[in-house]
């Protein structure tokens, strides 16, 4: 492995070699390969070497591991850039292994066993079972022991303890004639290693993170206790091997911790090996950490061993398909689901600021055009004070907000009503799928969110065209515009304020539909091509504000937008009548 980074990552099938390269550090640094297993030639020696071994060839059994080391800034004087360690373990020499390494002055030694002595192996297996979490309370106890501040404290438990058993020592003194005085222990490593975390939900109840908590809670509290261990303890360098760090852990979790690992990698005290088989740590940038790929594709003596290759950044997902099939392609696009999940995130956390600021109810709306038509439309149709904001959600990634289950928004606005009013074409009826919607022009409560949402209705000449067309109703375009007929259309067109493109709307642009529409589609001037054709971006709003001018001289071109916008008055009006409590019951419009 050529100089890996804070934080480096094998991949690999089950059996290919990977957790050798922790437990060779593990090895190197502690003496042992697993947790708690010394070294024991006999089990660990690779069996192909075991077979290659020839002494009339010189051919040796030996294990070694060489460490490369580059230098901090503080020993490079006595070390250099930097150097490297190698251990060599024999049959003979299991339990201490024949140290050399490249330091040519015998004057500069001490300087290595001291830096050497600075740095700390953390090894952490696939398996994360209570001993797991006894060891690492142990080390707690050497990071704390060592402070003055906890001495003092041993030292004032110890009074109080010998104070309260007073009459205990007495009787002793009394009937052996031997003074005994109770005290704690000076090491308290096995008492810590009773001990427990406790943890604590929203509602305040506590449980034992190591007796009542699930798998997934408790790995994601040991990268935090190692954090600990390496900021608060005697060393000045720590090194984590940390076997699939995603198990027990569901795929958004193993995201962030894959992240939390990078970030705890870049700093100047610690390094990180890890392995894993999850497309989340897969997906790392090249620049968070090094990757490797482990595969057990060499023959020696006809015996497969392991190989590590890296793998580069811009290396094809294909190349890897022969080993495991699923990783990379699950990868290549987990970074983009991940960032489209983190932006919904975003606005998640911003439409509830806004919500909390707001003492009315809300009607979110797609766009600015929509805005001021369906203001324009309450206005006029509907009129008196309304008793709710309209909000441009500018564009669908905030209404994607709005449709997603749980109850945090209800939790923000409680008292207040949040509505939703979508395009009727393929993208708004994807925002909220329910099929009380209908047609469009019915406000629907989502029964978890309690959002209410209505879809624009199909025009009666909408519908009739699109039928004679025999187009399927789930690709009919029930957009704003065409909300308004055709020849009203055309005289905005006349006038400047609207502009047509030549491209139909998407749902129509499918072989089944656009054959029907071909003999409308431009250079044909027939008023049917409103229906079909895509509005110029560009004039949307123009458009938005010429029909609220023209609505001005002819109210009736508002009239279709009464019946949903008579239904969401008559909804609020029986809310308020029913208050909070009436509201859980609340049916739909």
């Amino acid at each position: 492995m050529d100089r890996p980074l804070g934080t480096t990552v094998l991949f690999g099938r089950n059996d290919a070699g990977k957790s050798n390269v922790l437990r060779a550090l593990n090895l190197f640094f502690n003496g042992h390969t697993n947790p708690g297993q010394p070294f024991s030639f006999e089990r660990d020696f690779c069996h192909a070497r075991r077979a290659e071994a020839d002494p009339t060839k010189n051919i040796r059994k030996f294990v070694y591991v060489k460490v490369w080391f580059t230098t901090p800034a503080s020993y490079r004087p006595s070390l250099g850039r930097e150097f490297w360690v190698r251990k060599q373990w024999s049959v003979t020499r299991q339990g201490d292994p024949v140290v050399s390494h490249s330091i040519g002055d015998p004057s500069k030694y001490q300087y290595l066993t001291r830096f050497l002595n600075q740095v700390r192996f953390h090894y952490i297996p696939a398996i994360k079972d209570r001993r797991i979490f006894e060891q690492l309370l142990a080390q707690i106890y050497e990071v704390v022991a060592s402070q003055e501040q906890f001495t003092a404290s041993l030292a004032d438990f110890a009074g109080a303890l010998q104070e309260r058993t007073e009459k205990l020592t007495q009787g002793l003194l009394s009937a052996l004639d031997v003074k005994s005085v109770i005290s704690p222990p000076d090491d308290l490593s096995d008492l810590f290693r009773s001990l427990d975390f406790e943890t604590n939900t929203e509602q305040g109840d506590s449980y034992s993170l190591t007796l009542q908590r699930g798998d997934g809670i408790q790995v994601r509290h040991i990268p935090a206790i190692l954090a600990f261990l390496s900021d608060r303890g005697a060393e000045d360098y720590h090194i984590w091997g940390f076997e699939e760090p995603e198990n027990s852990l569901e795929l958004a979790n193993a995201i962030d911790e894959a992240e939390q690992f990078c970030e705890h990698g870049r700093a100047r005290n610690k390094q990180i090996f890890l392995t894993s088989h999850s497309p989340a740590f897969f997906a790392l940038r090249e620049d968070d950490a090094k990757r490797y790929f482990v595969s057990r594709s060499e023959e020696r003596s006809g015996r497969l061993t392991s190989t590590l290759r890296a793998i580069s950044g811009d290396e094809a997902p294909g190349q890897l398909m022969g080993e495991t099939p699923h990783l990379p392609v699950i990868s290549s696009y987990l970074a983009e689901a991940h960032g489209r999940i983190e932006d919904l995130r975003e606005v998640s956390q911003g439409l509830a600021a806004q919500l909390a600021e707001r003492d009315r109810s809300i009607l979110f709306v797609e766009g600015e055009s929509d805005r001021r038509v369906i203001t324009a439309a309450w206005d006029v149709l509907i009129g008196g004070e309304r008793p709710f904001d309209i909000e441009d959600a500018s564009g669908t990634t905030k209404m994607e907000s709005l449709g997603r289950d749980g109850q945090v928004i209800n939790r923000l606005a409680p008292a207040r009503t949040v509505m939703a009013l979508v395009d009727n074409d393929h993208a708004g009826r994807q925002l909220y799928s329910d099929r009380r919607l209908g047609d469009g022009g019915k406000w629907v409560r989502h029964n978890s969110n309690r959002v209410y949402w209505c879809r624009l209705p199909f025009l009666t000449s909408l519908s009739t065209y699109m039928t004679s067309k025999g187009i399927n109703k789930a690709a009919w375009p029930g957009s704003l515009e065409n909300m308004f007929e055709p020849a009203l259309r055309a005289e905005a067109v006349t006038d400047g304020a609207l502009a047509l493109t030549t491209i139909p709307h998407d749902e129509l642009l499918d072989s089944k539909w656009y054959a029907a529409i071909q003999e409308h589609l431009p250079p044909s001037t027939d008023p049917q091509r409103f229906w079909i054709l895509r509005v110029d971006p560009n004039t949307k709003l123009s458009f938005a504000d010429w029909i609220v001018a023209r609505a001005r001289q002819d109210p009736t071109i508002l009239e279709p937008f009464r019946p949903f916008l008579e239904g969401l008055r008559d909804e609020l009006d029986r809310l308020a009548a029913a208050g909070p409590e009436g509201q859980d019951d609340a049916g739909n419009g």
